[in-house]
């Protein structure tokens, strides 16, 4: 199956994405990885466009919704097989220019400490243990689970509750504030009212 999307990330939502979708859509332009099949060019991603989408498709469904240890071990086993390949001080920058850094490294030392990557492969592991605690339990017993209500009072009131619970983790995905996330969430729901 293949999910068609105009954008690489929603860029209403986060006034940042917009700017971060323009690096994506940059690196996405490195035509250099390919394989032949059958005597055709197939075109793949870049290590660095790779492993920036990877990071931040990640890092926007914790923030959102939740993720599973299965986001964490496909970014082990990336680096694990292209490490070696990506331009480590360019992604970090790019990590500490949209304050995504902190939940990177969380990322990395759960991939160590709870997944058994070994740490030699990852450029850094520098972390906050009890952060870490806490992103590694919202893993595994996510606050806001199931399914959204049908209601559409009661699924505006958990959006709205959810949103306020998941502020800490928007802090370690985003530099944009809650509110101005929020005020472009409601705007896009106001445009689209089937997405609420």
């Amino acid at each position: 199956m293949v999910e068609n999307h105009y954008d690489l990330i929603n860029v209403h939502h986060h006034q940042s994405n917009a700017v971060f979708e323009k690096i994506l859509k940059e690196r996405a332009q490195d035509d250099s990885h390919y394989v032949e099949l059958c005597g055709e060019r197939v075109y793949l991603p870049s290590p660095d466009f790779h492993a920036l989408f990877l990071l931040k498709h990640t890092m926007m469904h914790f923030a959102a919704e939740g993720i599973t240890l299965r986001q964490l071990i496909d970014w082990g086993f990336f680096v694990k097989t292209h490490g070696k390949d990506v331009d480590w001080p360019w992604l970090e920058g790019v990590l500490d220019e949209f304050g995504m850094r902190r939940l990177y490294d969380i990322f990395n030392a759960i991939c160590i400490e709870d997944l058994g990557f070994p740490a030699s492969m990852f450029q850094r592991v520098q972390y906050d243990s009890r952060l870490k605690d806490r992103v590694l339990n919202e893993i595994l017993n996510p606050e806001f689970s199931g399914k959204l209500p049908r209601s559409t009072c009661r699924r505006v009131a958990f959006k709205i509750r959810r949103w306020r619970g998941n502020a800490w983790k928007h802090e370690l995905c985003y530099k944009d504030s809650m509110w101005s996330a929020f005020w472009s969430g409601v705007w896009n729901h106001v445009l689209k009212p089937s997405s609420i």
